[in-house]
């Protein structure tokens, strides 16, 4: 057992349960979902429900990779010093009091998250595929967590890798070359909205990797 803190004080062990009644279609992703879920990452709807099937938002993506990484703000002193740091971006639809907030703001100081250009986050629009595997690449690399960088052939075996945009391409082919993201039917719809259950997967793929 591995075990990590912040600060001095006293600490118990403890099993957390967690599961899930709605997970019958969803059987391939009930692993990552409870493991994450007992960890305190990923929460359900409720006691009983985590809604597989529903689409997640940036912020809410976000906010589960900072939980994952422990993210904070000293995170990215690396990345200061490289020029990189854009801790002080403010996005004018992230509200100071908002659940996600510290979240955004941590991976805008780190540059693992940026606005859409007009000075929005867009906290409430569904993730992409590729804006997700953007994130976690970034995220990783950013930490010093390391992710060697992707071949680009290793999208050519996807049908529609010709979708994927410029920008996330690499990132694509590295977590791809990681092993992280996987397609499905010979595809990896780069364009395709996220669901609550792939989000789980790929997120508790980036965690066990790292231990």
């Amino acid at each position: 057992m591995t075990f990590r803190t912040t600060h001095f004080s006293e600490y118990a062990v403890a099993y957390v349960d967690r599961r899930f009644d709605d997970l019958g279609r969803a059987e391939w992703a009930r692993e990552a979902v409870e493991a994450l879920a007992a960890r305190g990452i990923a929460e359900g709807r409720d006691g009983r429900h985590f809604d597989p099937g529903a689409q997640v938002s940036r912020a809410d993506f976000l906010l589960l990779l900072v939980r994952m990484l422990e993210l904070n703000e000293q995170t990215g002193d690396a990345n200061a010093a490289a020029g990189q740091n854009d801790g002080a971006a403010k996005f004018a639809d992230v509200a100071a009091g908002a659940y996600y907030a510290d979240a955004v703001r941590i991976g805008a100081a780190l540059g693992i998250a940026g606005g859409s250009g007009d000075g929005r986050f867009r906290p409430g629009g569904a993730v992409s595929r590729q804006e997700a595997a953007a994130l976690v690449a970034r995220a990783l690399r950013g930490t010093g967590a390391g992710l060697p960088d992707g071949d680009a052939a290793a999208l050519a075996a996807f049908a529609d890798a010709s979708d994927a945009a410029a920008y996330a391409r690499p990132d694509l082919a590295a977590l791809v070359g990681a092993g992280l993201l996987q397609g499905a039917g010979g595809k990896l719809r780069p364009q395709g909205e996220l669901t609550r259950a792939e989000a789980a997967v790929l997120l508790y793929r980036v965690y066990a990797r790292g231990q």
